[in-house]
């Protein structure tokens, strides 16, 4: 297992009312470094986070 270090810069949104909300900007560290548990994804791996980048 892989140690990840989590901030706001990852996000595109911190504000609960934003569409945005919890999506993960490009360029990010948690982009492509989930595993794979058999749910569709894109990219080479998962990405962390609540969604998946587009």
């Amino acid at each position: 297992m892989s140690d990840y270090t989590v901030s706001a810069s990852d996000f595109v949104s911190l504000d609960p009312s934003s569409p945005d909300f919890l999506r993960l900007k490009a360029g990010s560290g948690l982009v492509n470094v989930g595993s794979d548990i058999g749910f569709p994804f894109n990219g080479t791996a998962p990405d962390l986070g609540v969604y998946e980048q587009y």
